[in-house]
């Protein structure tokens, strides 16, 4: 457009298209715990120094077979320091109190130490990772296309998670599509990667009977339940 049409657009990323992020604005603000009839389901996208952390809540409604965003932290390194881990980890605590989270899907490159510790506190959410890579990032871009295009996503107007959904674009590779972003002063759209960390098996939860922390364990990590 900028070439031969001489329009001027911003830099933001191609993955979501703008109406179906704003059809997905249909909440006033996150939920306050434990609701019943939802299952609630964590995705963090941690980072140490050069980008942001992102940990998103979300709730898959059994009743309404939708997912609904229920909270989304996000931690930024400052004044040339490190990212605070404990303020991260203590708002995986407090997650799981609120919400009772039956499971939390993390990249592993950066936080298997902080879950080894919420393993050992007993911490009784189920901690799954998350694979960067090949049919995993497919699955996990497929969900996010799906979930907004079918508007079977609610969202509350989180400036910050709208700000990294935006970012986000699609990049094709031998292995399928996959989700990435353009790293800036605000990130890396860590809040929105933390988003589809979570959605792929939270879409599907919709659709399923209500179930317990407990039911994670036939988790298969090659690829769903």
């Amino acid at each position: 457009m900028r070439l031969w049409e001489g329009v001027w657009v911003t830099d933001a990323g191609d993955a979501l298209a703008d109406a179906d992020l704003q059809a997905a604005l249909t909440r006033f603000g996150p939920m306050g715990g434990w609701e019943e009839g939802v299952t609630f389901i964590g995705g963090l996208d941690l980072a140490v120094r050069r980008d942001h952390a992102g940990l998103a809540i979300l709730g898959a409604d059994h009743f309404r077979q939708r997912v609904r965003l229920a909270d989304a932290k996000e931690w930024a390194p400052m004044g040339g320091r490190d990212i605070d881990l404990i303020a991260v980890k203590d708002a995986i605590r407090e997650a799981h109190r609120r919400f009772g989270l039956a499971a939390l899907f993390f990249d592993p490159s950066q936080a298997q130490l902080m879950v080894q510790e919420l393993v050992r506190e007993g911490l009784s959410t189920q901690f799954i990772e998350v694979c960067q890579h090949g049919k995993a990032s497919a699955v996990q871009a497929t969900a996010l296309l799906e979930g907004f295009r079918s508007r079977r996503i609610d969202l509350y107007d989180d400036h910050r998670m709208m700000r990294d959904l935006k970012k986000l674009r699609l990049v094709e590779k031998s292995t399928g599509i996959r989700l990435d972003a353009v790293s800036d002063e605000t990130g890396h759209a860590d809040l929105a990667k933390a988003f589809s960390f979570a959605l792929p098996d939270t879409m599907g939860l919709c659709n399923q009977v209500l179930i317990n922390a407990g039911d994670f364990d036939e988790y298969d990590s090659a690829g769903g339940w």
